[in-house]
């Protein structure tokens, strides 16, 4: 699994503070370019939560944050191969494996997706080719969706994502670039 690398804050100035103090410049665009970095730094302390918890033997916790960083971030390919090999190595599910990974590859295809879905291929025994002709079924909006859906405790059914959920999602994201300091949207999407 791979740890991200954290950008660095300003010594001393809480992140709040600096938007804050951006917004009563009149600097809207970079209280809104700053807000937006903290938001991929939320989901980058969330992997790196998931990476020292696979670590530490605390794999329902692992779980949790890989997720959670999937959901926040759902365009980041570490993101997302972590959860998938997590699935795949941890949890025998190779299924849910081959599905991101099917969407990464066609997102953009190298070389360690493809040993990776020729890997989960050979566990399913099922044919590298006819799955690499497949089509991805969702967009990265209902792969968080899908993430932010999955049962904690994977002995509980999982609920299927609908058209309201995603509609709701949207809603929360047009809310968010609306208001991009509103915790409640935040919150509520995560």
């Amino acid at each position: 699994m791979h740890q991200s690398t954290g950008e660095p804050r300003e010594e001393g100035t809480l992140p709040s503070e600096h938007v804050t103090s951006l917004i009563s410049e009149g600097r809207i665009s970079e209280a809104i370019a700053e807000l937006e970095r903290q938001v991929r730094q939320s989901a980058t302390c969330c992997n790196d939560l998931g990476v020292l918890c696979h670590r530490n033997g605390m794999p329902d916790e692992a779980l949790r944050h890989y997720r959670n960083a999937v959901a926040l971030n759902p365009g980041n390919t570490t993101f997302r191969k972590n959860l998938a090999d997590f699935l795949c190595v941890e949890r025998g599910e190779y299924q849910a494996g081959l599905d991101i990974y099917l969407r990464l590859f066609h997102q953009g295809p190298d070389e360690e997706v493809r040993e990776a879905l020729a890997i989960i291929c050979e566990k399913l025994e099922i044919d590298l080719d006819d799955v690499l002709e497949s089509v991805p079924t969702s967009s990265p909006g209902e792969e968080r969706a899908a993430a932010a859906s999955r049962p904690e405790n994977p002995g509980m059914p999982c609920i299927p994502v609908g058209e309201e959920i995603l509609s709701q999602i949207g809603q929360l994201e047009q809310s968010l670039r609306n208001e991009p300091d509103n915790a409640v949207s935040y919150n509520d999407l995560g």
